[in-house]
């Protein structure tokens, strides 16, 4: 399924969330939207999903999106919070079996995956259930069945990490043909659940690529390094250190500047230098280790 945005555009009040949008998901595509806080990721989807009107057209396999009964079919959406309803669990599972042509034992089994006794809950209030059990879910509800359209807004934010596990294992599943688009920030979904990555910034898209190529371009090393008393910390500063405890020193480089470094460091050759951890990282708040350490 191809999905189309052509300028859309959303404003809540005076914020603009979205500012003329134009991107388009190719049939069978995986892409995530990525993104800052506010950056309109979940606007996206929630324009899509028909939950907000917006300005500008979106179209599927190029023509005008319409809510017609027969979409339902071939569509699963995958929300960031699951509803708190009151209504019994029993209801939501039957409404949505019915909406979308479900078989209960499929929801079941897929339930069962994720360690969620779907039979055990089905009297249960979905508002009572934890926010990881309302999770599983609206996953097993989601994944009970075939689509050509899976729509995702940071699907395993609730999940432990067995769960997560499970999740990525029935993600493995999905149809080949299946166009997904997965709002997420996590570097592992972005790594093994996506080929193309749509970067959105200040409602705009700012980049829309390779998934590869865009880690490639924010992935970034921490250096660690645990020193003598007497090391020379006006080179380390020089080289993009500071010091976060008296003998421990941290620094943030570019991939691409990581060889270099070491060299500069001089590993070998500079006996106050007592250890050295390095760390390959993607999509880390890597501004706020820094701005959280205390210089001594």
């Amino acid at each position: 399924m191809k999905i189309e945005f052509q300028k859309i555009a959303k404003s809540f009040g005076r914020q603009h969330a979205l500012a003329g949008v134009d991107l388009t998901f190719e049939s069978g595509s995986r892409t995530a939207l990525v993104g800052p806080n506010g950056s309109g990721k979940s606007t996206l989807i929630r324009a899509l999903m028909g939950f907000i009107q917006c300005k500008g057209a979106i179209l599927v396999n190029d023509q005008p999106l319409r809510r017609q009964p027969a979409l339902d079919h071939t569509l699963a959406y995958i929300p960031q919070f699951a509803p708190q309803t009151r209504a019994p669990v029993q209801d939501l599972v039957e409404a949505v079996c019915l909406l979308r042509g479900l078989h209960l034992t499929d929801v079941a089994a897929c339930a069962e995956e994720l360690a969620f006794d779907l039979e055990a809950n089905m009297k249960k209030e979905v508002g009572a259930l934890s926010g990881g059990m309302r999770q599983k879910l609206m996953i097993g509800l989601a994944l009970a069945a075939p689509v050509e359209l899976l729509v995702m807004d940071e699907p395993t934010a609730s999940l432990d990490a067995a769960a997560r596990a499970a999740f990525l294992q029935m993600f493995d599943r999905i149809a080949g043909d299946t166009t997904v688009i997965l709002a997420s920030h996590r570097p592992d979904e972005l790594r093994s659940l996506v080929d193309h990555i749509a970067l959105l910034q200040d409602g705009q898209v700012a980049f829309h690529g390779g998934a590869r190529n865009f880690l490639s371009q924010k992935s970034q090393t921490v250096v660690e390094l645990r020193c003598d008393l007497d090391v020379d910390q006006t080179w380390l500063r020089e080289l993009g250190f500071k010091r976060v405890h008296p003998q421990q020193w941290i620094g943030i480089f570019s991939a691409n500047h990581k060889e270099q470094l070491l060299k500069d460091l001089g590993w070998k050759s500079h006996a106050s230098v007592l250890d050295l951890i390095v760390h390959d990282v993607e999509n880390v708040d890597l501004d706020s280790l820094q701005e959280d350490s205390h210089e001594q």
